[in-house]
Order: C-alpha cells, then sequence, then structure tokens
C-alpha cells in the first residue's frame, strides 16, 4: 500500500516531526513517500494515485491540501492543529500513534465538498461559511499558544466580538426560501459539526449528507450567546435560529466574511454568498478510531 504522508512541520508544536510519522506509516504496513506542506512535489506525487492520502496538520492543513482537484484516493487525518474541527467532526481521537496503527482496517466515511460564490476568497470550502463575528477574528493574527490556551483564547475573542460587535442587515435564503431579513450579529453555514474555536455549534451535522447547517444570532439573542461561547457545553443547543437546506444564500454588507479558515474584512458593498454542497465531488475520509482502550491505555 502506497502512501503519500503531507505534514505541516509547524503543527502540533513538533510533537511529531515528519521522519517520526513516516516511521509510525511504515510500521503500519505502508510504503511512505513524505512532503512537507507547501512542496511543489505534492501535485506530481497525487498524479501518481497513492492509495491512501495521509495529513498530518489542523484544519488549515486539510482544508489546503483538500480543495486540490486531485484528491480521489481515500485521506486520513493526524489531528495535529488547535482546533482540529473537521477532525472531531468525523469522531476522530487525538492519539496519533494509535490512529495509526488502525489505519489499514479504518472505515472509509463520505464527506462532501462545499461550493461558494460570491466571495473572492476561494470557490470551495470543507468546512463552512461564515458571515459577521466569528469571521473578524480571523482577519487577526495570533501569537503562539499551547493548544487549550489557544481554544479558550479564542472562545473568549469570540465572546468579546459578539458582545461588542453591532448588527447589520443580514437576509438569508434556503432553498429559495427567506428564513432572516434583518439585523445579525452573526451568520454560520456549516458542512460539519464544530466551528471556531471547537465550539459545538451543529452538533447534527453529517458531512457526507449533502446537507448545510445554518445558525443566525440576532441581537436579541446577543448575552445568551455570550455565555454559551463561554461555556460552550457539549449538551447545550446554540441559542441561536438555527436550520438545514441543500443551497443557502446570504446577502450582507458593511461586514467581515470568511469561507473555512480565510477571511476578508468589511466592505462596502453589497454581496451575497451562495453555497451547495457538490454530491459528485466527495471525499473518501478514512475513520481511523482505535478501541478505547487502546487509547486510553497509551494515554
Amino acid at each position: 500500500m502506497q502512501a503519500l504522508l503531507v505534514y505541516n512541520p509547524k503543527s502540533g508544536k513538533g510533537a511529531y516531526s515528519g521522519a517520526e510519522l513516516a516511521a509510525a506509516l511504515r510500521k503500519a504496513g505502508y510504503q511512505v513517500t513524505a512532503l512537507r506542506k507547501k512542496d511543489p512535489r505534492i501535485e506530481p506525487a497525487l498524479a501518481r494515485e497513492p492509495d491512501l492520502l495521509v495529513i498530518a496538520g489542523g484544519d488549515g492543513t486539510v482544508n489546503d491540501l483538500l480543495q486540490w482537484k486531485g484528491v480521489t484516493m481515500p485521506v486520513a487525518i493526524l489531528p495535529l492543529g488547535t482546533a482540529n474541527n473537521i477532525a472531531t467532526s468525523l469522531g476522530l481521537p487525538d492519539d496519533v500513534d494509535a490512529m495509526i496503527a488502525a489505519l489499514p482496517a479504518a472505515p472509509v466515511r463520505r464527506f462532501a465538498i462545499g461550493r461558494v460564490s460570491g466571495s473572492g476568497i476561494a470557490p470551495r470550502f470543507l468546512e463552512g461559511i461564515g458571515v459577521g463575528a466569528l469571521a473578524s477574528l480571523m482577519t487577526l493574527k495570533e501569537r503562539p499558544r499551547p493548544r487549550t490556551e489557544r481554544i479558550a483564547k479564542g472562545r473568549q475573542r469570540l465572546a468579546d466580538a459578539l458582545g461588542a460587535a453591532e448588527a447589520r442587515p443580514v437576509k438569508v435564503a434556503v432553498d429559495g426560501r427567506i428564513v432572516h431579513d434583518g439585523p445579525a450579529l452573526m451568520v454560520e453555514v456549516s458542512n460539519i459539526a464544530r466551528t471556531g474555536s471547537s465550539l459545538p455549534m451543529f452538533p447534527s451535522a453529517d458531512p457526507g449528507d449533502d446537507v448545510l447547517e445554518i445558525a443566525v444570532v440576532d441581537p436579541g439573542k446577543r448575552t445568551a450567546m455570550v455565555e454559551w461561547v463561554r461555556e460552550a457545553a457539549e449538551d447545550e443547543p446554540v441559542p441561536a435560529w438555527t436550520g438545514a437546506g441543500r443551497e443557502v444564500a446570504v446577502t450582507f454588507a458593511d461586514l467581515p466574511f470568511r469561507v473555512d479558515d480565510h477571511a476578508k474584512p468589511a466592505g462596502r458593498r453589497e454581496r451575497t454568498l451562495r453555497t451547495r454542497l457538490l454530491a459528485r465531488r466527495a471525499l473518501q475520509m478514512v475513520v481511523s478510531t482505535p478501541p478505547a482502550d487502546e487509547t486510553s491505555s497509551a494515554t
């Protein structure tokens, strides 16, 4: 079995080197080609159609690589980033060694790719798009911190942004029906369960069902939303209007917006982001979840 390992050497604070990850994959039975994230040899390596693409890094690394149309083989994620929203939404643990050992027998799960028009950022997405408070944070750079501290800090920054945000007119249409037309603090359209600093905003989201999840936070929910972000309790529903659909259009002005983790600051002109999932462009995600006793014994 041929595996192409693409890794971000900056992820995980150096907990795993590319050589260590490659060695673990070889031990699991793979013949490995290991390349850094920005290596120009990645595209020709994908063209040789390895049996497995292994991505070691955070959501940004995963998003950047899986935007390529050359990814037709099964994909395994080794979560080494901060939020790891894609991996967590797939139910993947953070025990990288146990995950690699379980790869050869792991099942494959369908994962749809989204299409967005009108952004000027990117034509496709894996996680989702957003307008307002959360997107505003993605236009800022943050100094390096330990992972748990970055997540806590990210949630606090979002709570502060929501508390200070000025509501702007936003129109949201789902499958051609207008569901919101008025002031909003934040709109999120997602293909996965988590967003931002690992916030469980869409617990029922299934990235393989070709349905997008939507949340609209209006000014009347400001206080409740700030408290929810600070707590981020797994069993507490997000205090916002929520819905689901196959096609979503968000029209706005004077608000920052994002596609996955790439964002643009607020602009004056009105803009409409139109999104849908591409049923024929679904990825094959390897869900390597070792038995509970393996992960617990390794920690």
